[in-house]
């Protein structure tokens, strides 16, 4: 807050699904409780959250989440999200519900 520096999650990942795959083994919850974003936006209102979610199951309710706190801003399809019809979906579903107030999609590259 102090610094005025966002902060960046990714929410859901379930680590060492199979350990023999090492990082690649990592998965996904089925449903991620956005319940602490949620605290975590309310408490601290000028800290800006960016915040993207592993499950396809979470995306609706990440939205609803942003339209109610103004310094969340969802962001991307990660992982397993990120395959054309998911996108396609989810991209759908952030403009009807949050008009342009969204990144559609990002790089780690």
């Amino acid at each position: 807050e102090e610094r005025d520096l966002p902060l960046a999650l990714k929410i859901g990942a379930h680590r060492s699904v199979n350990p023999a795959l090492l990082s690649a083994g990592d998965g996904l919850v089925a449903f991620a409780d956005t319940n602490s974003l949620a605290r975590l936006c309310g408490r601290f209102p000028r800290v800006r959250f960016l915040a993207t979610f592993l499950s396809r199951n979470n995306q609706q309710e990440a939205c609803v989440l942003a339209s109610k706190f103004r310094n969340l801003h969802i962001y991307g399809c990660w992982w397993f999200c990120n395959n054309p019809s998911i996108i396609k979906e989810i991209t759908q579903m952030r403009v009807e519900m949050l008009g342009t107030a969204f990144t559609a999609q990002h790089s780690e590259a």
